[in-house]
């Protein structure tokens, strides 16, 4: 998310910015949070013809979980990256 973040601040001024995604499937989280943020940047998918087995890895390594609580919780908080909140105590 942070790369993808880098490269959005040197270039959203200049270029449409639209994602490609091939990478595993942390990656694809962090895309996902990314373009929760930021609405206004495409994604495409792709469906390989064909799947070379080989090219990729074998059984099972070290796992991980990674709990991001509730989907929509995580989603608002995303939607107010940028803003402002004021709360006023009154006593």
């Amino acid at each position: 998310m942070r790369a993808l973040e880098e490269i959005w601040e040197t270039s959203y001024a200049t270029h449409h910015v639209v994602i490609a995604t091939l990478g595993s499937k942390m990656q694809h989280v962090g895309t996902f949070l990314f373009l929760q943020t930021h609405p206004e940047v495409g994604l495409v998918l792709s469906e390989p013809s064909n799947f070379v087995a080989s090219r990729f890895s074998s059984g099972i390594g070290q796992i991980w979980l990674l709990d991001l609580g509730s989907i929509g919780e995580l989603k608002t908080l995303l939607e107010a990256r940028g803003t402002l909140s004021y709360e006023w105590e009154t006593t």
